[in-house]
């Protein structure tokens, strides 16, 4: 009996349930490249789809896209934090198409070229979305050389350039060209704007010497009738004595 509560007294004792419970650790922020880089590993799997719904598989595979474009080797972010970043971007994307202003959100030419312009492809694991996707530039001048979709590849890696650096600067190039529009767009509004201004001065003060001018005609046109009215008086009063004088 002895021994048994000696063993007993002897063995460990499991330590208390400890009271603080450990918080759920907050999600980073999406930076502003983890963003672009989202909606183009998004736009890549879309578009491979025919624009399609992406199931929760393919989720997986645009979340390690956006790894893989940003250098890391875990990814930074969920597939649910993906989808529920490009929902969001997409309801922003609705909500600044009906602003009447120019757009100044960042991600607004991205989205816009995402939803409405040419499919673009970009490196992918999959063989069978491979060259696919090729704008329509780069269609019209492979039916001219005569080749596909696999011999342009071959021709570019016989380069040594990868797709990735060719659909990169396709996009840059284009992004650029966009910059420039809007910047000759601008341009022209300033120097409308300007003109308008201009004409509008001219009037005012072609409006203001008008406005002078016509006082000062009726200015004089009073001071005329004045006179002849001052005048009608005098003469008035000078001729009625002699009229009073030469009578029988």
């Amino acid at each position: 009996m002895a021994s048994a509560s000696a063993s007993a007294s002897s063995s460990p004792s499991s330590p208390p349930p400890s009271n603080n419970i450990s918080k759920k650790a907050q999600p980073l922020p999406w930076t502003h490249q983890e963003t672009i880089n989202l909606i183009k590993s998004y736009q890549h799997k879309w578009y491979s789809l025919n624009k399609g719904q992406l199931k929760s598989s393919q989720w997986e595979q645009v979340c390690l896209a956006l790894a893989s474009r940003c250098g890391f080797n875990h990814p930074s972010k969920s597939a649910t934090q993906c989808r529920h970043k490009m929902e969001k971007l997409r309801k922003r994307y609705r909500a600044e198409r009906l602003k009447p202003y120019p757009h100044s959100w960042p991600y607004f030419g991205l989205m816009d070229s995402m939803e409405t312009g040419p499919v673009q492809s970009d490196d992918d694991d999959d063989d069978s979305d491979r060259g696919c996707n090729l704008n329509k530039s780069r269609s019209i001048n492979r039916i001219v050389r005569g080749g596909d979709c696999r011999n342009m590849e071959t021709d570019v890696r016989a380069l040594g350039v990868s797709r990735n650096d060719v659909y990169d600067d396709g996009e840059d190039e284009q992004e650029g060209q966009g910059t420039r529009e809007l910047a000759v767009q601008i341009r022209m509004f300033a120097d409308n704007f300007v003109m308008m201004e201009q004409k509008k001065v001219q009037m005012m003060r072609e409006t203001a010497k008008y406005e002078m001018e016509m006082e000062n005609k009726r200015m004089k046109m009073i001071i005329e009738s004045q006179r002849k009215i001052v005048d009608t008086i005098h003469d008035a009063f000078n001729t009625s004595p002699k009229k009073m004088r030469t009578g029988p």
